[in-house]
Parts: C-alpha cells; sequence; structure tokens
C-alpha cells in the first residue's frame, strides 16, 4: 500500500479545518458592532482626562479644608504669612490639634451622613497610627511651596481655651452669611429647597474672605422637573464681616426672629414670587461647618413645612422666612 504524502496530509488537514469554519460561519450570522458599545473610546480614558478629574474632585476638598486651616491656626493666635523670613515652625501641640481639627472636618466633608462617634474613631485611629502627623506635615509644607507659612504665634496651646473666656469685643469681626433664593409664585417649596442644598456645596467649598473683605456670589438654577418648565430658581449668596454693632442677633439666646427680617420682608413686599432668606452668623473663630450646619437645620426645618424661624446665642446661630407675594 502507497504511504500518503506528508504534504497530501497537511493540505487535507488544513481544507478540513477551513470547511469546519466556513460551515459555523454560516451557522452563527456575524453580529453587528454598535458604536455606543464596548470599551470607551482611548480618549476618555486619557491620562490627561484623569488627571483632570483627579483635580477637579481634590480641588473641591481642599479648597474646604484650606479655610479650615485658617480658623484653627486664629484658635492659637497664628496666622499665614508671605514673608519666609517670618515663618516659624509650629509647637507640637498645635500641630496635633490642626491635624486632629481638619481631619475631623474632612471626614465631615467627606462623609456626611456619618455619626460624629465614627468620624472621631477614624481620626483616633488615624493619629495612633502616626498618619496624622505625617498628613499634616505634607498639608503645611504644600501650603509652603505656594509662598504661605505659619507666622509666629501670639500665643502657644490654651489659645482655644482663652477664647471662650475673652470678652465679645474679641470675637469681633464676626462672620456673616446671608442667602436670599427666589422663584415664581409657581414655584414649588422643593424646588427651592433643592437650590439651597445646592447653594450648600458651594458654602462647603469656599473658604471665608479676609477681615473686611466681602463676596457676593449670583446664579440661576433651571428647570428641576417639579415646577413650571419657565420657571427657575435664582440665589444669592453674600459672605461679609460684622466688625462692630450686635450684628444679627443683638438679643443673645433666643427663639424669635431678629430684627434684620423687618427691612428683608418690607423689600420682599413689592417683589412678586416665592422667595427665602436665610442669615447665618458666628464669631471671628467659628469655622465654616458649624456654619454649614446651622444652614442644613434651617433645610430640614423648612422641609418640615416652617415658614420661619431662628435659633442662635452667644452671636452664633441662624434665622430664615419663606415669602410668596402675588
Amino acid at each position: 500500500m502507497a504511504l500518503i504524502s506528508p504534504v497530501v496530509l497537511m493540505a487535507g488537514a488544513a481544507a478540513g479545518c477551513f470547511s469546519t469554519w466556513w460551515y459555523l460561519r454560516r451557522q452563527s450570522p456575524r453580529k453587528e458592532i454598535k458604536a455606543d458599545s464596548g470599551m470607551p473610546s482611548p480618549a476618555f480614558i486619557s491620562l490627561d482626562t484623569a488627571l483632570a478629574i483627579h483635580d477637579h474632585a481634590n480641588s473641591m476638598l481642599f479648597r474646604f479644608l484650606l479655610g479650615e486651616l485658617t480658623g484653627a491656626l486664629s484658635r492659637h493666635g497664628c496666622a499665614l504669612t508671605r514673608d519666609l523670613a517670618q515663618s516659624t515652625e509650629l509647637a507640637p501641640d498645635v500641630k496635633n490639634d490642626l491635624a486632629k481639627t481638619l481631619l475631623m472636618q474632612r471626614e465631615k466633608f467627606l462623609a456626611p451622613n456619618q455619626s460624629a462617634q465614627a468620624a472621631e474613631e477614624t481620626v483616633e485611629y488615624l493619629i495612633s497610627t502616626g498618619y496624622a502627623e505625617g498628613w499634616i506635615n505634607a498639608l503645611l509644607k504644600g501650603c509652603g511651596s505656594q509662598g504661605w507659612y505659619t507666622g509666629p504665634c501670639s500665643t502657644g496651646a490654651g489659645e482655644t481655651a482663652r477664647h471662650e473666656q475673652e470678652p465679645a469685643s474679641h470675637l469681633y469681626p464676626l462672620k456673616q452669611i446671608i442667602i436670599r433664593v427666589q422663584g415664581t409664585t409657581g414655584t414649588l417649596t422643593r424646588d427651592l429647597i433643592r437650590g439651597l442644598e445646592r447653594i450648600s456645596e458651594d458654602i462647603q467649598i469656599t473658604p471665608f474672605p479676609d477681615r473686611g473683605q466681602c463676596e457676593t456670589r449670583d446664579g440661576t438654577y433651571g428647570y428641576t422637573g417639579t415646577a413650571s418648565p419657565h420657571s427657575t430658581v435664582s440665589y444669592r449668596i453674600v459672605w461679609q464681616h460684622c466688625t462692630s454693632g450686635a450684628g444679627f442677633f443683638p438679643d443673645g439666646y433666643g427663639t424669635d426672629l431678629p430684627a434684620f427680617f423687618e427691612g428683608e420682608r418690607g423689600q420682599l413686599s413689592g417683589i412678586t414670587g416665592r422667595h427665602m432668606t436665610l442669615i447665618i452668623q458666628g464669631t471671628r473663630h467659628t469655622l465654616s461647618a458649624p456654619m454649614l450646619d446651622c444652614l442644613c437645620q434651617a433645610i430640614r426645618r423648612i422641609s418640615a413645612g416652617e415658614f420661619e424661624g431662628a435659633e442662635y446665642g452667644n452671636d452664633f446661630g441662624y434665622a430664615f422666612i419663606c415669602e410668596r407675594h402675588v
């Protein structure tokens, strides 16, 4: 019996594979690849996109923390300076307090719904592992790289306790925030509240202006899906200082509307639409987190159906009114 040539065997095997592939291809119709399926385009997952998103997300957090840093430094009689010759190494107890304060504020920023106990346990763990010390050192060095240095402190540790006992004149300038939100007569309360919730994000990431300076921010939120399609919610936020006088809350402790709203209601009476006005005040030592909490408390009360309210004491607190004029 004649042997079959290896070339013939290879040719037969190749033909068999080809016929099998062709049969399977005929039995399974090809599926078209849609343009909107599959992996994202290389441009979307590029390094440039990743860095831009990273910078955007982290800039919100660190703008907030820088505002908290200035307040925490002032409690110890310290301040930032642009003069490198005046830069001073902070005392260990001051630096430890800064780390604890800022890490606590970071927890509230990143996870606002966690309990105070959970946040404190997290911060205590970061302190025990040495993370807090390295983190605050990195933060202060980062400030130095941008030309901001910690200057000499007028006092050492215990400055916080001294502030609690100092006369009211040393609490100036008072920090004040005025929020005005306006919609049409057809705008629902829930739409105005949604506007307030977005405003809270602005307050959360905006450091309070330096002493003597004022900042104003205006904006408009479009149709939110519940009111008239032609309805918009506009807002104005004012950050300002009160250098003298009784401020918003001259009565000390209380829950009555302050006199500020007498003039406010007089101005609103001639403007058609829905209006909300909120005022928040703290001393020069008040950090932004407690002031933001005042806004959150007001939002909860408005959501529950209250049209006016106030809660304040020792130059710190909030008050609000909700008006409708046709």
